[in-house]
């Protein structure tokens, strides 16, 4: 538990978002420091074979004599860009029931009574996501080079950049994956709380839409001007009552979700996110919005829908959901859908079938961020 909280912190300390506006791979220079402070770290394990490369991908094989059967690891070393994310200051809570007062903001728990929790200092996210799952995997990894397990399979642990934008595997190795290994499967420490395994994510699509208006003198603009923020304010307005926003919708429904805008007479957009865990939904949130922009943004306009991720569960066999709705059992776990997606979601759909299991956090991409240390131990025994 101490080897937990102590690592956490340290790696907490260490600011590393990602960038959505970058052109470069990774996205931030500060994952390197990430990536060389775990390197350093994981260099004084024996039995260990450490591969880094120049896109901050650090690779870490153990018991690799095991030529027959391999397990995949993932997890992520950026956070997110979403909320204040320098200067982390990590704070150490026992839950005694009460909601812990930070900075003048109110978080409320849903933890066993005694339970160790760590937050930030309320004014930063705290960055669980994901370094509570790059913890359990460092820890899991002393755990067996100290006790010297090797009637398990080889294990490579993988920790990628950018999973926060949607680039975590872009540029990730499946030959140094999997390695030649007949029998290979994967495991992403990504998840929330409550011991929730998920082979089911959402589809992911981001849009954006944008159109062009004539700017005149506003005493003489009358049949002269074109006001594009007119227009897009128009269609914003359909999207509201069209569609639900994330604000509204919970469980199995999927949402459209306008992120960013701008707003001028001469020239508006709009860009956002499509989420669904059905492909015919997706498809259906496309189409629907093409015909509102046909009628609220003629006469001209561009509309560009990127994939950005898919459902793992179109790639996990009925074989592993039934291994790991087992684990849950066993672990008094649930099994259910998650509203987001990870890095397992590529892994999945180029082959390797990435399950995502709990890593013990909470409240990702806020201010409002925790850590359950005990949940967080518990994930360790099950991978």
């Amino acid at each position: 538990k101490n080897m937990f909280i102590e690592q956490f912190c340290r790696y907490a300390k260490i600011s590393t978002p990602s960038n959505p506006n970058a052109t470069t791979f990774p996205s931030s220079q500060c994952q390197f420091e990430m990536q060389d402070e775990l390197f350093r770290e994981l260099s004084q394990l024996d039995s260990v074979r450490l591969e880094k490369t120049d896109k901050c991908l650090l690779y870490a094989y153990y018991n690799e004599q095991n030529i027959q059967d391999r397990l995949v690891i993932c997890t992520h070393i950026d956070i997110s860009f979403d909320a204040p994310n320098q200067n982390i200051k990590p704070q150490i809570h026992t839950f005694n029931g009460d909601d812990i007062i930070l900075n003048g903001t109110s978080i409320k728990l849903d933890a066993p009574l005694g339970s160790t929790i760590i937050t930030s200092d309320g004014t930063t996210l705290l960055g669980g996501d994901d370094k509570a799952g790059v913890s359990i995997a460092v820890l899991l990894l002393k755990f067996l080079v100290h006790h010297k397990i090797t009637n398990i399979p080889s294990i490579c642990f993988v920790f990628t950049p950018d999973e926060e934008i949607g680039h975590g595997t872009d540029n990730i190795s499946m030959e140094k994956l999997i390695g030649g290994c007949k029998n290979a499967s994967g495991l992403t420490l990504d998840g929330k709380r409550f011991k929730q395994v998920t082979c089911d994510t959402f589809n992911a699509w981001s849009f954006s839409i944008s159109c062009s208006g004539v700017t005149t003198h506003a005493g003489s603009a009358f049949h002269a001007m074109d006001c594009s923020l007119s227009r897009m304010v128009s269609l914003i307005s359909d999207f509201q009552r069209e569609f639900k926003d994330p604000s509204v919708s919970k469980d199995d429904e999927g949402y459209v979700f306008i992120k960013d805008c701008q707003l001028e007479t001469k020239f508006s957009r709009i860009s956002g996110l499509l989420r669904s865990f059905y492909g015919q939904e997706i498809e259906s949130f496309k189409e629907k919005i093409k015909q509102l922009c046909d009628l609220r943004l003629p006469p001209s306009y561009n509309l560009e829908f990127k994939f950005q991720y898919p459902n793992m569960r179109e790639f996990i066999s009925a074989e592993m959901e039934a291994k790991y709705q087992k684990i849950c059992a066993k672990h008094g776990g649930c099994f259910k859908k998650f509203r987001g997606g990870t890095d397992g979601s590529f892994l999945s759909m180029k082959g390797l079938p990435s399950p995502d299991i709990w890593d013990g956090a909470a409240n990702y991409h806020s201010i409002q961020e925790y850590v359950v240390v005990e949940e967080a131990l518990e994930a360790l025994q099950v991978a």
